[in-house]
């Protein structure tokens, strides 16, 4: 059997909770096996951006989903 791809799925919206789309969207995928979903926004709320952490986690994942 094939590995599974381990996928990272960035997400960059300012107010997730008052969106109705992306909020749906992220809703459903929360259960999906081998995704990672990373909230920019909510990781960095001031905008000081580790770099080295999300370039490791960039290289950690086989696809990259915006």
């Amino acid at each position: 059997m094939a590995a599974q791809l381990k996928n990272l799925l960035i997400l960059a919206h300012p107010n997730l909770n008052q969106s109705f789309s992306n909020k749906r969207i992220v809703e459903g995928l929360q259960n999906i096996p081998n995704l990672k979903i990373r909230n920019l926004y909510a990781e960095y709320p001031d905008f000081n951006i580790n770099v080295e952490k999300e370039q490791a986690d960039l290289l950690a994942h086989d696809r990259i989903i915006f």
